[in-house]
Order: structure tokens, then sequence, then C-alpha cells
């Protein structure tokens, strides 16, 4: 269950919870890093236009999935797997590994294909 705690300095993480992120503009601390993730994935579809071919993907809730590191990596590949979202950049952010081809440039199921391929020759539960 997502809490918040406030002081007169505004809002503080709680410290009894192990992970926190900014969702909505205020400071919300999550039991899991499951539950964050859901968060954040929700916060990025609120703030990303996905109307407009032209808008970048990239905004705070991004930054904060990005940030989590190697615990979202099994979160992010079930998103690919659900052909959801603009995961690709992050997961080479986070993990280092390239898996694109050149012939895979602008190839989203091949993209796609070659995340979850790699994902699965790494043991990765998603």
């Amino acid at each position: 269950m997502a809490t918040t705690q406030t002081s007169g300095a505004g809002t503080l993480p709680d410290p009894q919870s192990p992970v926190s992120a900014f969702v909505e503009g205020k400071r919300v601390s999550f039991g899991s890093a499951q539950q964050k993730f859901d968060a954040l994935i929700h916060e990025w579809k609120r703030l990303y236009d996905h109307g407009s071919s032209t808008e970048s993907p990239l905004n705070d809730a991004y930054g904060q999935i990005v940030a989590m590191g190697w615990p979202a990596v099994p979160f992010l590949l079930r998103e690919v797997e659900r052909q959801s979202g603009h995961w690709f950049a992050a997961l080479r952010w986070i993990t280092g590994a390239d898996v694109a081809k050149p012939e895979m440039k602008g190839n989203i199921r091949l993209l796609r294909e070659a995340w979850l391929r790699w994902g699965k020759q790494n043991d990765i539960q998603f």
C-alpha cells in the first residue's frame, strides 16, 4: 500500500518503506518494487501523450523507472511482452546489453523478440 508522509518541509519518504517515487508531483512510498513500478507505469502513461508520434516517451516517470536499475528489468520485460510502451532504451541503459542488430532498426517486432530472447537467455523471470 502506498503511503505519504508530510512535514513542515513538505512530503518526505516513509523510512519504513523500501521504495518511493514521485507520482503526480508527490513523494509516495510503496511496499515493494512491483508496486512502485506499477505506479510509475501508470504515471508514465498519464504524462506521455500517446496521440502524438512526435512526443518523446522520455519523461519523469520513465527516468524513475530507469533509476530503479536491475530490479525493474523483469517488470520491463513483462511490459515488452505485453507489447506495451517504449522500453527498449530503458532496458539498454539498465542492463548495458545491446540486442539490436542494424537490420532491426525501426522494427518494433524484431526488437521486442530480441529483448524477450535476451531475458530468457539470462534466466530473468518475467
